[in-house]
């Protein structure tokens, strides 16, 4: 049986890892986030979320998976590194919006991006002088796809 939700994230993953400016190993888009221990200056961090589902027909429904992004820009002075995290999260809105197909993943039309929460400092850390090691942000990618069923399968 098709894992739908598994294409969808799977098509954002490959399209987040052609920003090799940003993303130059595959590892850092994934779904392992043991992955950010590794050292890189960027990271995300999908997640499954959410997911709307319509029934049109009897063959045919659509559904909004959202995809939880968990962007990670490593902090080392403030101004540069929200300078980072401002020209990665560009980078990334606009790759999205460009691709509303991702790259023709099968039944899918539109991919809509959402900042639901602030960018805020990560500190693994707690003592009080202690400097962030990431700007994060959690957003959220919801991808209408469009699915074709028989009714055995539901």
């Amino acid at each position: 049986m098709t894992d739908f939700y598994v294409e969808c994230e799977t098509g954002i993953v490959t399209l987040l890892q052609t920003l090799t400016t940003f993303f130059p190993h595959d590892w850092q888009v994934s779904d392992d986030d043991t992955n950010i221990m590794k050292g890189a200056e960027y990271f995300v961090i999908v997640r499954p979320g959410a997911f709307p589902y319509f029934r049109r027909t009897e063959q045919l429904s659509t559904i909004g998976w959202n995809v939880t992004i968990d962007l990670y820009v490593s902090y080392k002075e403030y101004k540069q590194s929200w300078n980072k995290f401002k020209a990665v999260r560009s980078a990334i809105f606009n790759l999205l919006m460009e691709s509303p197909t991702l790259n023709d993943t099968l039944g899918v039309i539109r991919v809509d991006l959402t900042g639901d929460e602030q960018a805020q400092y990560l500190k693994f850390s707690e003592a009080p002088e202690a400097k962030p090691n990431f700007i994060v942000q959690t957003m959220r990618a919801i991808v209408t796809q469009y699915i074709q069923h028989s009714s055995s399968e539901f």
